[in-house]
């Protein structure tokens, strides 16, 4: 129990560690960025003024999408080389399955239990106060849960999560990224092919969003964030650089650093910073042509810069601070901490910010909101990880082979037994998690009562049950515990 609950505290030196402290940066500016967006109407004017320029903080975004890009590529990558591509799609989807699906199918059955509770109270007559208005946009957003279920949100406006349109993207990028790397791998053989076809795809996302400034209707700010932000068809630059990175780290740091110059790098890298800093204020209605077209392209290659300058050793200092052990321990509970940000920033506001004073809500009053969001949400996370998220994570582990970033192989772990009773113990707690689902759906009129939901409800008890009955009658112990150490290799004792 002692090595399941302090793992995540460890630094392992097979992985880039100062990428995630770059992750748990990009963590909190997210969170800022949500708090003060989500608090504008409790806010004095002189502050709510720069909420659109504030959006380019977006970029953030989009160094998640490289960061994310890079790492899942380059493990996919090289297993590609070793199986056949069948094999090695197959073990991606399973390996990206286990780590994404639980935590984020608990967060949309969360989500619409709560919307479903709240329509049915409003339905019956009950006061919610400043909710009243927002009940027609409530039901038709709860229309929408299957946008998020399918990972499609990034299509729809009237998605139950806010946040949830990068989910999609990237989901969608991991659907799409194992057929496009078999043609590029086998197409390309050599690295400038390779690299001129990246380039090519940069290009061709720049003329896409051009045709469509012309083409498409795009008014606003709303507008351009439903029609090319959101959408992966007119922003998959940020993945395409992120590939184009595994190309430039197949060499050593060393050997990056000899053919770029660092002087050369920071000329390059301060340059597209600089661009970034001046177009900053812009808000769409000043510049829709630069917003349409090249905002998406900047916010791309300025995030692979920056993410070249850390991974191949440019940010020395930088990289010092990145691998402190607490941003570590942030970055490992990134995506449990961006799932449940926005929940824990609204209740962390309803205690910090004043509600009946505007005038009394200022800088300070936001940057300790969000650093206790921050806090509160990575308490959250942590909790998420350890008994929902980490089951997975080492059936992943166990079953899958782990890509070794710094050495560039792969390498198996070994199950310690007491640890896998640990694990299977939680697996068997969280089969009866969707009886209690569906339990709730059907208390809240989620799910209307009929013979087939009955059915299905009473299918989730019974599997679990019976499944036990049988694996305590023929081997002796419960069915995680079979399973596991039957399909696992077991560390020597």
């Amino acid at each position: 129990m002692r090595e399941y609950i302090f793992e995540i505290f460890k630094k392992n030196p097979k992985e880039l560690n100062e990428l995630y402290g770059v992750r748990a940066l990009g963590c909190y500016i997210v969170i800022a960025f949500h708090t003060y967006t989500s608090s504008i109407l409790f806010l004095p004017d002189h502050l709510t003024t720069f909420r659109e320029r504030i959006q380019n903080l977006e970029v953030v975004m989009d160094l998640f999408f490289v960061i994310s890009s890079y790492l899942v590529v380059a493990s996919f990558s090289r297993e590609l080389g070793k199986k056949p591509f069948a094999t090695a799609w197959k073990n991606f989807f399973i390996k990206r399955s286990l780590r994404i699906f639980p935590a984020m199918y608990m967060l949309i059955a969360f989500t619409v239990s709560l919307m479903s509770f709240t329509v049915l109270a409003g339905k019956a007559g009950i006061n919610l106060g400043i909710m009243t208005d927002g009940m027609p946009k409530m039901e038709r957003q709860l229309s929408y849960w299957w946008a998020d279920a399918l990972y499609i949100s990034n299509y729809f406006p009237d998605r139950i999560h806010i946040h949830s349109w990068s989910l999609g993207m990237e989901e969608q990028f991991y659907l799409c990224m194992p057929l496009f790397l078999y043609i590029y791998i086998y197409w390309c053989k050599d690295t400038v092919k390779r690299i001129s076809l990246l380039t090519f795809g940069l290009l061709l996302a720049l003329l896409l969003r051009f045709y469509l400034f012309f083409h498409a209707e795009i008014t606003n700010f709303d507008e351009y964030l439903t029609k090319i932000y959101h959408p992966i068809h007119t922003h998959f630059d940020s993945f395409l650089v992120g590939i184009l990175l595994v190309e430039i780290m197949k060499q050593k740091a060393e050997e990056v650093q000899s053919r770029f110059s660092p002087k050369l790098f920071y000329f390059a890298f301060f340059i597209l910073f600089g661009i970034y800093i001046s177009t900053f204020q812009w808000e769409f209605k000043d510049a829709p042509f630069y917003y349409v077209v090249f905002r998406i392209s900047l916010f791309a290659v300025l995030s692979g810069f920056f993410t070249l300058g850390v991974i191949a050793g440019y940010f020395r200092v930088l990289n010092s601070v990145f691998r402190n052990g607490a941003l570590v321990v942030v970055g490992k509970l990134s995506y449990g901490i961006y799932l449940v940000h926005m929940y824990v920033s609204a209740l962390v506001s309803l205690k910090v910010l004043n509600f009946y004073s505007k005038e009394t809500n200022g800088y300070w009053e936001l940057f300790v909101t969000s650093i206790f969001a921050l806090l509160a949400s990575s308490i959250v996370a942590l909790l998420s990880y350890l008994i929902l998220e980490k089951p997975f994570i080492k059936i992943r582990e166990w079953t899958q082979p782990k890509y070794d970033l710094v050495g560039q192989r792969f390498y198996t772990s070994l199950v310690n037994p007491k640890e896998l009773l640990v694990v299977a113990t939680l697996l068997t707690f969280l089969s009866f998690l969707p009886y209690q689902i569906v339990k709730v759906f059907l208390k809240s009129e989620f799910l209307s009562k009929s013979i087939w939901s009955q059915g299905a409800l009473n299918l989730c008890l019974l599997v679990p049950i019976l499944l036990n009955l049988y694996s305590l009658i023929r081997f002796r112990k419960l069915w995680f515990v079979y399973w596991l150490q039957q399909n696992t290799e077991l560390s020597p004792k």
